[in-house]
């Protein structure tokens, strides 16, 4: 039976298939992307996984991806049914299924630049991960951003106009021992301004 692994990287704290939040009293002003109007892509599948906690009329889908294997998958922003946080989840267009994690509303990068989540298919061990793929968000002084390789090379990854990006890695990449190991924020004049480190991919 295939498992699927999820391993989410959120201000710092990493979440296994599992929704989590944190708590910071730092204010910041709503995001964008949740107060422009609703388009037909910002629909949620009607059987995805999370509608019981998440505030479907809130949904937006702000980055589309294809996985190596072909599947679609959208990444939706939302607010929870009390308001109180903002979710950021990869969907699987035809199945429903969701992975991905909250954070206060109040302050939803909590002196961050970036929030990312990290998600694969099959493991635990490495010869048996497939369809690796990173989805995040950017605050708004974030002019690009890139993914660092297990070998010191990095991948752009394009910001999308409600500040979301999704980057899927090539099998190929998988299948020469790559992996994924942080995602890098760069700023005015070429300069980092922040990084968040992965996660593994899995075991041996």
């Amino acid at each position: 039976m295939t498992r699927r692994t999820l391993a989410v990287l959120f201000v710092a704290l990493t979440v296994v298939a599992v929704v989590s939040a944190l708590g910071y009293a730092m204010p910041e002003r709503s995001l964008d992307a949740l107060e422009r109007p609703r388009e037909a892509s910002d629909r949620l599948p009607a059987n995805a996984g999370l509608l019981d906690y998440i505030d479907p009329g809130s949904a937006r889908e702000v980055a589309s991806f294809r996985l190596a294997s072909g599947r679609e998958h959208g990444v939706f922003l939302s607010r929870t049914k009390d308001g109180k946080q903002v979710c950021l989840f990869d969907t699987d267009l035809a199945t429903g299924h969701q992975g991905g994690g909250c954070n206060d509303a109040g302050s939803v990068f909590a002196g961050r630049k970036i929030q990312i989540s990290l998600g694969f298919e099959g493991g635990p061990s490495k010869a048996t991960v497939r369809d690796v793929r990173i989805i995040g968000l950017a605050a708004a002084d974030v002019e690009s951003v890139r993914v660092e390789l297990s070998d010191r090379t990095t991948r752009k990854v394009e910001l999308t106009v409600d500040r979301a990006f999704a980057w899927a890695m090539p099998q190929g990449d998988l299948d020469r021992g790559l992996e994924p190991r942080a995602v890098v924020a760069i700023g005015p004049r070429g300069k980092t301004i922040d990084r968040a480190d992965t996660g593994v991919l899995g075991g041996p």
